[in-house]
């Protein structure tokens, strides 16, 4: 189980989701939390989790990075989470739409999603933040200058996600990156579109209103060249 919640200044409704993994498994990190304990092998001289020693998974610490798990939720139904690592200073507010990497030194590690202008076109993978360094505060992730941390990231079914500050009418509609980082916004650009996502709330969001329900078809990416 892992709640996440949001403020009203957020969400009008300042809901809280009670998320549970569809095959909970014993060291399995709830959806919500924030951890500083990476995950899998350590430095092959130093670490509780040498490589000398070690034999994953951990025996107290399962999730390894890059992995995919399935949960669902009373309210939005079911979702998929896939656990990422955020790089020392760097905050995640709760909401971000970020991307990550998939190969190379920085594998699995997230940043904001950047914003239109300078993210078109790169086909990015994308995921949503959905964990608070504050269990369930609805302050998201905070920077952290000496430690990478780890946590779940929302990239299937319905989340909140933080957009820009205009009003937004409920419809089906497509998603796009916006003027910011990290947010989305509804009206069309080109290269900008949030690909296998769709707008889902079903009432009038005003342009005080920080985050809006989209749909996120599984492993969203943005647009391609």
């Amino acid at each position: 189980m892992g709640k996440v919640s949001f403020l009203a200044a957020q969400v009008p409704a300042a809901p809280t989701y009670n998320w549970g993994f569809a095959d909970p498994t014993i060291g399995l990190l709830d959806i919500g939390y924030v951890s500083t304990d990476a995950p899998g092998p350590g430095p092959a001289a130093t670490g509780l989790q040498n490589v000398a020693t070690s034999v994953l998974p951990k025996a107290v610490f399962e999730p390894f990075l890059g992995q995919v798990r399935a949960a669902t939720e009373p309210t939005l139904g079911a979702g998929e989470f896939i656990y990422l690592a955020v790089p020392t200073s760097t905050a995640i507010p709760l909401g971000t739409v970020v991307s990550y990497t998939l190969q190379g030194a920085n594998q699995y590690q997230v940043v904001a999603v950047p914003a239109k202008g300078t993210s078109q076109g790169t086909g990015v993978p994308l995921a949503v933040c959905v964990a608070s360094t504050v269990y369930n505060s609805g302050a998201g992730i905070t920077s952290n200058t000496t430690q990478v941390q780890y946590a779940w990231f929302q990239c299937g079914g319905v989340c909140q996600a933080l957009k820009t500050a205009v009003q937004v009418a409920p419809g089906t509609v497509g998603v796009y990156v916006s003027g910011t980082a990290g947010r989305i916004y509804f009206t069309p650009s080109t290269k900008g579109q949030i690909l296998g996502s769709r707008q889902a709330n079903v009432t009038t969001l005003t342009s005080t209103t920080s985050c809006a329900l989209i749909y996120l078809n599984g492993r969203p990416v943005l647009e391609g060249l």
